[in-house]
């Protein structure tokens, strides 16, 4: 029994360990020179073309904003809390 629970412990805090790690990448916090370079590419493309840079919602504002406030910096304590 301590196995398995050491086991399951060990690859759902493994897992966001591995999770926050890679969140820093977009968050431009750690290096990740090839990322930077396709995500150059296509902005180039979506701005030569004339399309937003980012797409166009569907929801209000109103919403864009609440789904921000409660998604800005969730990645930083995914390994305490697990949204």
């Amino acid at each position: 029994m301590g196995y398995r629970a050491g086991g399951a412990l060990g690859f759902a805090f493994g897992f966001l360990f591995a999770y926050q790690r890679s969140s820093a990448r977009f968050w431009g916090w750690d290096e990740n020179k090839r990322e930077q370079e396709l995500d150059m590419q296509e902005m180039t493309e979506r701005a030569k073309r004339g399309l937003p840079l980012y797409g166009v919602s569907s929801q209000t504002p109103w919403v864009q904003n609440v789904a921000f406030r409660n998604s800005q910096y969730s990645q930083l304590f995914f390994h305490a809390m697990p949204w």
